[in-house]
């Protein structure tokens, strides 16, 4: 995220030598807890839960002990996050292949 409590991620990845950047809004805000494996998963889940009541995203909560996997599990989401960029730079650098070769091959008919 930019700062703690922000409702953004930053995913920057790179596709050959073009790099691409993609800011993802999450709903809610991020959200840290130092002692989350004192905090019972329903009473961390209460942001969350009124959201979705709203009629507004909640999108994920990572909830669990200490040496839990939260952390593994936020990173996956992190990497979904890239994984889905780097497929939308891999479209765009085809469609600009693709163009390009149409406009080589146009001109070189007239």
């Amino acid at each position: 995220p930019s700062r703690p409590g922000a409702s953004d991620l930053d995913v920057v990845t790179r596709r050959g030598e073009v790099p691409f950047r993609e800011t993802f809004e999450f709903d809610g805000g991020v959200f840290w807890e130092e002692e989350d494996d004192l905090i019972p998963a329903t009473k961390a889940a209460a942001w969350l839960a009124d959201a979705t009541r709203r009629g507004r995203d909640a999108t994920m909560l990572v909830v669990g002990s200490d040496e839990g996997g939260k952390t593994h599990c936020a990173d996956s989401v992190v990497s979904a996050c890239a994984a889905f960029l780097d497929l939308h730079a891999f479209r765009a650098n085809e469609r600009a292949a693709a163009f390009s070769a149409e406009k080589a091959e146009k001109e070189k008919g007239e």
